[in-house]
């Protein structure tokens, strides 16, 4: 009897580990709409929420036009609200496809759907 109870919560508890490492894994890909936590310019690195982005491309987006307008990394700063595509991790950091960086009515439409 003990060895099927036991059999029985190792499975379940593989199942679960395998569940949550899906769904985790699931999480890590979606879009990220925060603000910048920390910033360190030499490296190109943000945080936002609990996770570091290499930043690849920067787009600024006015909420004026149709498609953002490329930025760089410069125009990010600590508080800026921004919106992440990760890409793939490397090294400990997600480098991300792009980031959109929200400026003016725009800034203050997202912050309004997202509060």
């Amino acid at each position: 009897m003990k060895k099927a109870l036991r059999s029985t919560l190792t499975t379940v508890f593989i199942a679960t580990a395998f569940l949550l490492a899906g769904i985790s894994h699931g999480q890590e890909e979606e879009n990220v709409i925060g603000e910048i936590i920390e910033i360190v310019p030499s490296e190109n690195i943000i945080q936002v929420e609990n996770r570091n982005y290499i930043v690849e491309k920067v787009f600024l987006d006015y909420g004026t036009s149709e498609d953002p307008l490329l930025g760089r990394f410069a125009n990010l700063d600590v508080g800026s609200l921004v919106q992440i595509w990760p890409g793939e991790k490397w090294e400990g950091f997600w480098k991300t496809e792009k980031v959109v960086l929200f400026l003016g009515e725009k800034r203050d439409e997202v912050l309004e759907r997202i509060r």
